[in-house]
């Protein structure tokens, strides 16, 4: 999905008609596009809705082409920053990148030369399946074409259709923004929405990095000092990670998050540090938990009641009525699906028992507190070794 704010829409139509104009002369499929629709969104400040409406064009992006080149296949694109390197994987790739690219320096294998270059190409060959990392001007002695610019120009075309598939949006700002800022927006969307990201958003509507952009540069939808707050404590976990993690998500976020600031085309990875955070967090209190407590049991049969009264047909079929339970959120996980927001939530109780509730929306729940909860038991299950009770119609009393 495309979605443009209505001041950027002419220049999206610029920038897309030359990709048009670069498809047709290297003989490729051209892109196209086609506006669906409009959407009004209200903005809001610090004391709510303003009364202003900001319009966004919808459009949809199809016919993305690939790049062939005879002997060799385009894999990515070295993105060369001052903390580290970003590795932009191109479309339609399976192969799994050598973590050496991730420490390489901005020298090319072909010259062996060292100069300031932005970004490198990666290159496998088709016959050995060995790896070679490119220059922009030696592509074109490396691999036999008459010009640098023919193959140097269709990569980052291949690029730039890239960036409009998996951003659903595109700026050609030069600007830089303040990551922990930005984060501090960020985590605001989250704990009020959840999180989004752009692959689910091409079909859900905008992503929780480009929203939190947006609030950004219109200084709306202001964070609140605890989403300032966490935001700077995952700038500083995601910079401290390792830098010999095997994982690229995790190694792009460590570079992307070491800088004090970044390009726009990169918020997509800066914004997965909130989720990404919050996950460590909840990995952490469960192994306190877990380290503190003897083995999880079940709380009861399936269909069993938890604080409820029985109904004689609940009687007929021999369910139990379970006393009110009392139990601490250990996390919260929030996850957009296809029917909407679905928030996870898991409890463990004095007992070391474990109950999920599988919520609807973003329920008032924070980890850390403490619930009297009435409840049914949906299903009794076993997860990583650890009895979990599912849980269904929850009721969570803050104690």
């Amino acid at each position: 999905m495309i979605r443009i704010h209505d001041t950027n829409k002419k220049k999206f139509e610029r920038r897309i008609k030359r990709l048009i104009k670069k498809a047709i002369s290297f003989g490729l499929t051209p892109p196209s596009y086609e506006w669906t629709g409009t959407d009004e969104v209200e903005i809001h400040d610090v004391l709510g809705p303003t009364g202003l409406f900001e319009l966004y064009h919808i459009g949809e992006l199809v016919d993305t082409p690939s790049i062939v080149i005879e002997g060799f296949t385009p894999i990515a694109v070295v993105q060369h920053e001052s903390a580290g390197n970003i590795i932009n994987m191109f479309p339609k790739t399976s192969v799994e990148l050598p973590v050496d690219f991730r420490e390489a320096k901005n020298s090319c294998d072909h010259c062996h030369t060292k100069r300031r270059r932005k970004e490198t190409f990666v290159l496998q060959n088709d016959e050995d399946g060995s790896f070679i990392r490119v220059g922009r001007n030696c592509l074109a002695d490396f691999l036999g074409l008459s010009t640098a610019s023919d193959i140097a120009d269709r990569l980052s075309f291949l690029r730039d259709c890239q960036r409009f598939n998996m951003e659903g949006r595109y700026d050609t700002s030069d600007r830089r923004i303040g990551i922990a800022t930005y984060l501090g927006y960020v985590a605001r969307e989250i704990r009020l929405y959840g999180f989004l990201g752009r692959g689910k958003a091409s079909w859900s509507g905008e992503s929780t990095a480009d929203q939190a952009f947006n609030a950004l540069c219109l200084k709306a939808n202001r964070p609140e000092q605890a989403d300032i707050e966490t935001g700077i404590a995952a700038t500083a976990w995601a910079s401290s990670l390792p830098e010999d993690t095997k994982n690229d998500f995790l190694h792009n976020l460590r570079v992307a998050c070491s800088m004090e600031t970044c390009e726009v085309k990169n918020i997509g990875i800066v914004a997965a540090a909130i989720p990404a955070y919050e996950r460590h967090l909840n990995r952490e209190a469960e192994k306190a938990a877990d380290a503190a407590l003897p083995p999880s049991e079940w709380l009861g049969g399936e269909g069993d009641k938890i604080g409820r009264k029985l109904s004689k047909k609940d009687r007929d079929n021999g369910v139990s009525a379970l006393p009110e339970w009392e139990a601490t959120c250990i996390g919260t996980f929030p996850s957009e699906g296809y029917y909407g927001l679905t928030t996870i939530c898991k409890f463990r109780d004095a007992l070391g028992r474990v109950a999920t509730w599988f919520a609807s929306g973003c329920p008032d729940i924070e980890r850390g507190a403490t619930y009297a909860i009435k409840a049914t038991i949906k299903a009794v299950d076993t997860y990583r070794g650890n009895r979990e009770t599912k849980l269904t119609r929850v009721v969570a009393t803050p104690i």
